[in-house]
């Protein structure tokens, strides 16, 4: 599935941006806001709007957020499945790839009562920004369109005539600072949507990513702990009990202890990106315990969610 996000030549060049230069001032969202509440909602009238979602985000510094509290109600907004952000590579990222393969696609799902309505921020934005910690996902969006896996989703090119037009790429420059346009170019040969790169990133900005899992004393075993993110933070749980306890990093991103001073630490065993096993400490006692495959009841999968399907007409 060949996929082109809204603007993506303008936010390829600015991720292009040589290290170093200032953030550009982006005066996009009020203008977005202005021309809807000018042509659009003032006049009672509907438009389809395409910007990148975090233009479009139900939240006050968005475009929508703009003008949604005189308008509130109005906007129905959607966002692109591209391979659950820092998961794409993981183990868990794959589980809930194969889980989306239920559905047709294309297929618009809307998120209220969906299962993708419990997953944490980090598993839809890419990277994930701490300022959005405890925020919902389900709170910020309507729906959710599946076009295929992740790893299927293929990245568009800037067009060499825009590279080559040098006038552009000064004015460009001008605004946004310099340029690479050696970087856009080499950009070009890899057709993935997110590179190799990308999703290292990703991964940076969710520390601990490649920790989650369930885990038990024996793969057959009942899970012991369960180990996920809640409001943008690694959590960890002992079932029965339902209480998400927050972990922070020690020594690395495979090292943690309870955010609450608890004498409880976590060491995570990463082989090529897949967690093996977690050495658990409570109270000064460790024990080791093994992942467990993918239980259905850490979220509320259902066997069948609210999917309306897409066709060309």
């Amino acid at each position: 599935m060949r996929v082109r996000q809204p603007g993506v030549t303008v936010r390829a060049i600015r991720e292009s941006v040589m290290p170093g230069a200032p953030a550009p001032a982006d005066p996009e969202r009020a203008s977005i806001a202005d021309v809807m509440i000018k042509d659009v909602l003032s006049k009672h009238r509907k438009a389809l709007m395409l910007f990148g979602v975090e233009h479009l985000f139900h939240r006050a510094d968005s475009a929508v957020g703009r003008y949604e509290s005189t308008y509130p109600g109005r906007t129905f907004v959607i966002d692109t499945h591209k391979g659950f952000a820092a998961f794409f590579d993981l183990g868990r990222g794959h589980q809930l790839e194969a889980r989306m393969r239920d559905r047709p696609a294309p297929a618009l799902v809307p998120l209220t009562g969906s299962w993708l309505a419990d997953l944490d921020l980090p598993y839809f934005l890419w990277p994930f920004p701490k300022r959005m910690a405890g925020e919902s996902y389900a709170r910020l969006v309507d729906g959710y369109l599946y076009l295929g896996p992740g790893s299927g989703l293929t990245y568009e090119p800037v067009p060499a005539s825009i590279l080559d037009d040098h006038a552009y790429i000064a004015e460009l420059s001008r605004r946004f600072g310099p340029i690479n346009v050696a970087a856009l170019r080499r950009r070009a040969s890899d057709r993935g949507l997110f590179t190799e790169a990308d999703r290292a990133e990703a991964r940076q900005f969710a520390p601990g990513a490649e920790c989650v899992g369930q885990f038990a004393a024996t793969t057959a075993g009942s899970v012991a702990a369960d180990i996920d993110f809640r409001n943008g933070q690694l959590a960890v749980r002992f079932p029965p009990s339902a209480e998400w306890m927050r972990l922070v990093s020690t020594t690395d991103r495979f090292h943690f202890q309870a955010a609450d001073g608890q004498p409880i630490e976590v060491s995570c065993h990463v082989t090529d990106l897949v967690v093996t096993a977690i050495d658990l400490t409570k109270g000064g006692v460790t024990r080791t315990l093994v992942a467990v495959p993918f239980s259905a009841s850490a979220y509320r999968l259902r066997l069948l969610d609210p999917v309306v399907a897409l066709r060309d007409e």
